[in-house]
C-alpha cells in the first residue's frame, strides 16, 4: 500500500477520444483497427491501468474499497466516516482520544441537534444539511470486528452508505513492475519534489511504451502537462486509442499497467453505496455479519441481500 500512496495524485484525466461516423462526409473516414487481439487485450488493461473515476477523490489516500457488484449512485453532501484499522475520520478529521467510537457517536449527535432535523426523511431534500445518513468507507482488508465497534455508540436509527468499487467483473488487476521499473520506482519513494517526481514518471512511462511513437506522444500529459509543452500539442484519443493504433509495437505492457495503477487513486473503479441499518439481534432478513471477517468479505453478504438492508454486529 506504501508504494501506492507514496504515488497518488500524479496522474491526470485522459483525454477521451470520439468515434467518427462512415455516414458524415464531413468527418473523418475510422479506419480499421489494425492491431492484434494480444495488443486489444493490453490496451484494455493499459485502459483500466489509467482509469480515474469520478467520486475517488472523496478518500484519497485511502486502501481500495472493496468490490461490489451493485450499489446505487453516491450522495457525497453527506458526512463522510472512514473506518481502517488503526484510526476513525469524519470527513478527513481523525477521531483522537480514549474511545474515538464514543466521541464518533457524540460528533454525529451534535451534527443532528445543531442541524434541527435529527430524522430528515433520507437524502433527498437534505440540503447539505443532517439526513441522519453517512458514506461510510473501510478498505476491503479491514476486519469486520473493527468495523462493529467503531460503529457500535452511534445511532440505531442512523443510516450508512457503505462505499464500495462497482465493477462488473469484480476483480481489479494489481501491479506487478518488471526488475527495472521495481527499483525506479525505490528510488521514487524518496523524491519529495512532485514536480521532479512527475518528471521521472513521464520518462519512464516514454520508456515503456519503447516503438510506439503514438503512445510517446501522450508523455508529456498523461501525469499532469509538462510546462515545456504546449497544450496544443495533446494528441486525441487515450494511450489505450494510441497502443491499438501502433499494435503495440515494442511495448512492455507489465510496466506501462504498473505506473498507470501506482500513479492513480486506489479506487480506479467508479464508487456505489450499499445501504444498510444495525438492527439490535439476529432475525429475519437480518444479515449477521462474521466479526473475523474481512470487509470485502461482509460486502458480499450486503451485495447479495436485498434491499432495505439490516445488519447485526455479533459480540465476540
Amino acid at each position: 500500500m506504501n508504494a501506492r500512496v507514496s504515488a497518488l495524485g500524479l496522474a491526470a484525466l485522459l483525454l477521451a477520444g470520439c468515434d467518427a461516423s462512415d455516414d458524415d462526409p464531413s468527418t473523418p473516414t475510422v479506419r480499421p483497427d489494425p492491431a492484434s487481439p494480444e495488443c486489444r487485450a493490453d490496451s484494455e488493461r493499459v485502459r483500466d491501468a489509467f482509469s480515474r473515476p469520478e467520486g475517488a477523490i472523496l478518500f484519497h489516500g485511502v486502501s481500495p474499497a472493496p468490490i461490489a457488484s451493485r450499489g446505487r449512485e453516491l450522495d457525497t453532501r453527506l458526512p463522510r466516516i472512514i473506518v481502517t484499522e488503526d484510526r476513525i475520520e469524519i470527513d478527513d478529521v481523525v477521531i483522537a482520544g480514549e474511545a474515538p467510537p464514543v466521541a464518533l457517536a457524540a460528533e454525529l449527535s451534535m451534527r443532528a441537534t445543531l442541524a434541527g432535523v435529527a430524522d430528515h426523511g433520507g437524502a433527498d431534500g437534505h440540503g447539505g444539511g443532517w439526513a441522519n445518513e453517512v458514506l461510510l468507507y473501510a478498505p476491503g482488508m479491514t476486519p469486520v470486528s473493527r468495523l462493529r465497534d467503531a460503529l457500535a455508540e452511534t445511532d440505531p436509527e442512523l443510516r450508512f452508505d457503505f462505499v464500495v468499487q462497482h465493477a462488473a467483473t469484480g476483480a481489479t488487476e494489481e501491479p506487478h513492475p518488471p526488475a527495472w521499473l521495481a527499483t525506479e520506482l525505490e528510488q521514487l519513494r524518496r523524491q519529495e519534489d512532485l514536480d521532479l517526481r512527475r518528471q521521472r514518471f513521464r520518462e519512464l512511462f516514454t520508456r515503456a511504451v519503447g516503438d510506439c511513437a503514438e503512445a510517446r506522444a501522450h508523455a508529456p500529459f498523461v501525469f499532469g502537462r509538462d510546462p515545456a509543452v504546449p497544450a496544443s500539442a495533446a494528441p486525441s484519443g487515450t494511450v489505450a486509442d494510441a497502443l491499438r493504433a501502433c499494435g503495440c509495437r515494442g511495448v512492455e505492457t507489465d510496466a506501462l499497467v504498473a505506473i498507470g495503477i501506482l500513479t492513480g487513486p486506489p479506487n480506479r473503479h467508479p464508487l456505489r453505496r450499499l445501504t444498510f441499518q444495525r438492527a439490535d439481534a439476529p432475525g429475519e432478513r437480518v444479515i449477521t455479519a462474521i466479526p473475523s471477517d474481512t470487509v470485502a468479505a461482509f460486502v458480499d453478504q450486503l451485495a447479495s441481500g436485498r434491499d432495505p438492508l439490516r445488519v447485526y454486529f455479533p459480540p465476540e
